[in-house]
Protein backbone atom coordinates (compact mmCIF):
# COMPACT_ATOMS: atom_id res chain seq x y z
CA UNK A 1 0.00 0.00 0.00
CA UNK A 2 2.58 2.47 0.84
CA UNK A 3 4.69 2.00 -2.56
CA UNK A 4 1.08 2.51 -4.32
CA UNK A 5 0.97 6.14 -3.71
CA UNK A 6 4.73 7.29 -5.10
CA UNK A 7 3.35 5.00 -8.52
CA UNK A 8 0.32 7.09 -8.39
CA UNK A 9 2.03 10.31 -8.36
CA UNK A 10 4.42 9.33 -11.26
CA UNK A 11 1.48 7.97 -13.34
CA UNK A 12 -1.26 11.06 -12.36
CA UNK A 13 1.78 13.29 -14.16
CA UNK A 14 2.21 11.22 -17.29
CA UNK A 15 -1.39 10.95 -17.94
CA UNK A 16 -4.12 12.96 -19.94
CA UNK A 17 -7.39 14.54 -18.28
CA UNK A 18 -9.86 12.02 -19.53
CA UNK A 19 -7.44 9.11 -18.29
CA UNK A 20 -6.97 10.64 -15.06
CA UNK A 21 -11.06 10.54 -14.63
CA UNK A 22 -10.93 7.16 -15.70
CA UNK A 23 -7.95 6.33 -13.39
CA UNK A 24 -9.94 8.29 -10.42
CA UNK A 25 -13.10 6.09 -10.85
CA UNK A 26 -11.01 2.81 -10.91
CA UNK A 27 -8.92 3.73 -7.93
CA UNK A 28 -12.72 4.28 -6.61
CA UNK A 29 -13.81 1.17 -7.89
CA UNK A 30 -10.90 -0.67 -6.69
CA UNK A 31 -11.47 0.49 -3.14
CA UNK A 32 -14.71 -0.34 -2.90
CA UNK A 33 -14.47 -3.66 -3.85
CA UNK A 34 -11.42 -4.06 -0.85
CA UNK A 35 -13.99 -2.07 1.61
CA UNK A 36 -16.21 -4.64 1.00
CA UNK A 37 -14.49 -7.75 1.45
CA UNK A 38 -12.57 -6.52 4.41
CA UNK A 39 -15.50 -5.36 6.49
CA UNK A 40 -17.00 -8.70 5.05
CA UNK A 41 -14.40 -10.90 6.17
CA UNK A 42 -14.48 -9.89 9.62
CA UNK A 43 -14.99 -13.01 11.82
CA UNK A 44 -17.89 -13.39 14.16
CA UNK A 45 -17.59 -12.51 17.64
CA UNK A 46 -19.13 -12.75 21.13
CA UNK A 47 -18.35 -9.58 23.70
CA UNK A 48 -19.91 -10.59 27.42
CA UNK A 49 -19.65 -7.38 29.70
CA UNK A 50 -21.83 -7.31 33.06
CA UNK A 51 -24.78 -5.37 31.70
CA UNK A 52 -24.81 -7.49 28.22
CA UNK A 53 -23.93 -10.20 25.67
CA UNK A 54 -23.21 -8.17 22.00
CA UNK A 55 -22.68 -10.65 19.01
CA UNK A 56 -21.36 -8.91 16.18
CA UNK A 57 -22.08 -11.09 13.07
CA UNK A 58 -21.37 -10.91 9.28
CA UNK A 59 -20.75 -7.65 7.70
CA UNK A 60 -20.72 -6.34 11.73
CA UNK A 61 -24.30 -6.30 12.32
CA UNK A 62 -24.77 -6.21 15.58
CA UNK A 63 -26.95 -7.56 18.04
CA UNK A 64 -27.11 -7.25 21.64
CA UNK A 65 -29.10 -8.53 24.74
CA UNK A 66 -29.33 -8.08 28.61
CA UNK A 67 -27.60 -10.54 30.66
CA UNK A 68 -30.42 -10.61 32.82
CA UNK A 69 -33.08 -11.41 30.19
CA UNK A 70 -30.85 -14.45 29.11
CA UNK A 71 -32.51 -17.82 30.40
CA UNK A 72 -30.60 -20.13 28.34
CA UNK A 73 -28.18 -21.10 24.87
CA UNK A 74 -29.81 -23.32 22.71
CA UNK A 75 -29.05 -25.30 19.46
CA UNK A 76 -31.17 -25.68 16.93
CA UNK A 77 -31.49 -24.85 13.37
CA UNK A 78 -31.73 -21.27 11.78
CA UNK A 79 -32.06 -19.26 8.25
CA UNK A 80 -29.35 -17.71 7.62
CA UNK A 81 -29.30 -16.20 3.86
CA UNK A 82 -30.64 -18.29 1.03
CA UNK A 83 -29.18 -21.50 2.18
CA UNK A 84 -32.24 -23.08 4.05
CA UNK A 85 -31.76 -24.52 7.72
CA UNK A 86 -28.14 -24.79 9.29
CA UNK A 87 -26.94 -25.27 12.39
CA UNK A 88 -26.60 -22.73 14.89
CA UNK A 89 -26.61 -21.33 18.40
CA UNK A 90 -29.98 -19.05 20.01
CA UNK A 91 -29.59 -16.82 23.07
CA UNK A 92 -32.92 -17.06 24.38
CA UNK A 93 -35.05 -15.17 27.02
CA UNK A 94 -36.80 -15.66 30.11
CA UNK A 95 -39.88 -15.77 27.90
CA UNK A 96 -38.49 -18.58 25.59
CA UNK A 97 -38.15 -16.47 22.64
CA UNK A 98 -34.89 -16.96 20.63
CA UNK A 99 -33.86 -13.74 20.93
CA UNK A 100 -29.76 -13.75 18.64
CA UNK A 101 -29.10 -16.62 16.30
CA UNK A 102 -25.47 -17.46 15.80
CA UNK A 103 -24.43 -20.08 12.68
CA UNK A 104 -22.52 -22.68 14.81
CA UNK A 105 -20.29 -23.19 11.31
CA UNK A 106 -18.93 -19.89 13.24
CA UNK A 107 -17.95 -21.12 16.84
CA UNK A 108 -16.19 -24.12 18.44
CA UNK A 109 -18.85 -26.59 20.73
CA UNK A 110 -15.98 -26.16 23.48
CA UNK A 111 -16.05 -22.00 22.92
CA UNK A 112 -20.14 -22.42 23.19
CA UNK A 113 -20.00 -24.53 26.36
CA UNK A 114 -17.15 -22.00 27.96
CA UNK A 115 -19.70 -19.01 26.96
CA UNK A 116 -22.49 -20.20 28.98
CA UNK A 117 -20.18 -21.26 31.88
CA UNK A 118 -19.17 -17.63 31.90
CA UNK A 119 -22.86 -16.91 31.72
CA UNK A 120 -24.12 -19.13 33.89
CA UNK A 121 -26.84 -20.23 31.81
CA UNK A 122 -27.35 -24.15 30.51
CA UNK A 123 -27.34 -24.92 26.74
CA UNK A 124 -30.75 -26.72 25.96
CA UNK A 125 -31.11 -28.75 22.07
CA UNK A 126 -29.24 -31.15 19.97
CA UNK A 127 -29.26 -29.04 16.37
CA UNK A 128 -32.92 -30.99 15.45
CA UNK A 129 -35.47 -28.30 15.88
CA UNK A 130 -35.84 -25.43 13.56
CA UNK A 131 -36.18 -21.78 15.08
CA UNK A 132 -38.00 -19.64 12.68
Amino acid sequence: MALLIPILIVLWGRTATDQRLAFIALLIFIYGIWLVEFIGMVPPMIKVTAEKVTVRGEFQARQSILRSDLAYIFRGQGLFGRGGFTPAYFLVTLDDTPQIGMQASNFTEEGVTELAKRLEVPIKGDFTAQVR
